[in-house]
């Protein structure tokens, strides 16, 4: 039985539908075309689809459909505390600031890098009840997860034991829950970046983004870096992963602080 993969026609199907992936969220699979391509073909046949071109007309017209698309190649694997050295700059920037405070983490992916902020400004000595911190990401399923706050064991494998006791509840074997009264202080929304609908989330503080641009072409970096200078507030700051180069940041000031570059408005 012939692939899917070598029927004539969806070479060209395919780069339709990559296409109106990027449109949607901004991301490109230059270098990973042929996973992009196996991970496609997987969804489409779960979903029920044998041939391209229906499974391509089906993805228009069903916003549903689509966004289980977006789910399924947009999974996000991540751990508690990972470059803990950005939240220093935070902790550095928001200890003397007044009044309250607001924090946008995007990708939030399914919530342990905002419940790690949360957890380490509160170590730090910060009064949780003076700070929101709202997780973003375009991926619904892993909202979902973040706002159950149920964690697998390997993603806690930086979390002292410690910390462990005191935030956490252990549920089975190999699974620890948030403890629900460190809830309150954080939010997750699942909305796209380029929506219109994340300028309802209102102005921020301090928005961390790490492992995002290392998806998105120059064109879509610098749509983003506009949409974070209309979300900051006029002295906020923007902090980036490691991985995430840009090009020109005609939008804000740059600046090396603690051993990672930091955007100013």
């Amino acid at each position: 039985m012939t692939n899917l993969m070598d029927r004539i026609g969806f070479s060209e199907c395919f780069d339709q539908i990559l296409d109106l992936f990027y449109q949607e969220t901004g991301i490109v699979f230059e270098t990973k075309r042929d996973i992009a391509k196996r991970k496609i073909d997987s969804f489409m046949k779960k979903q029920g689809f044998s041939d391209c071109n229906e499974f391509l007309r089906a993805i228009r017209r069903d916003e549903l459909l689509l966004q289980k698309l977006i789910d399924f190649l947009t999974v996000n694997e991540t751990y508690f505390f990972r470059e803990k050295h950005h939240f220093d700059i935070i902790y550095d920037f928001l200890k003397d600031r007044k009044g309250s405070v607001r924090i946008l983490s995007i990708p939030s992916s399914s919530g342990e890098e905002v419940y790690s902020l949360l957890i380490f400004l509160i170590e730090k000595g910060l009064d949780p009840s003076r700070f929101e911190i709202i997780g973003a990401d375009i991926n619904r399923e892993a909202i979902e997860r973040a706002r159950e706050g149920v964690f697998p064991f390997r993603s806690m494998m930086n979390v002292e034991q410690s910390i462990l006791d005191k935030y956490f509840e252990r549920i089975s074997d190999n699974r620890y829950k948030i403890k629900e009264q460190y809830k309150s202080y954080v939010r997750f929304e699942n909305v796209n970046l380029f929506s219109s609908r994340i300028f309802t989330l209102g102005k921020f503080d301090c928005i961390l983004c790490r492992n995002l641009f290392i998806y998105f072409n120059e064109d879509y970096k610098q749509k983003a870096m506009g949409i974070f200078y209309k979300l900051l507030k006029d002295d906020g700051i923007l902090i980036l992963g490691h991985a995430d180069t840009i090009r020109e940041c005609k939008y804000f000031q740059k600046e090396f602080k603690m051993g990672s570059y930091i955007y100013k408005k």
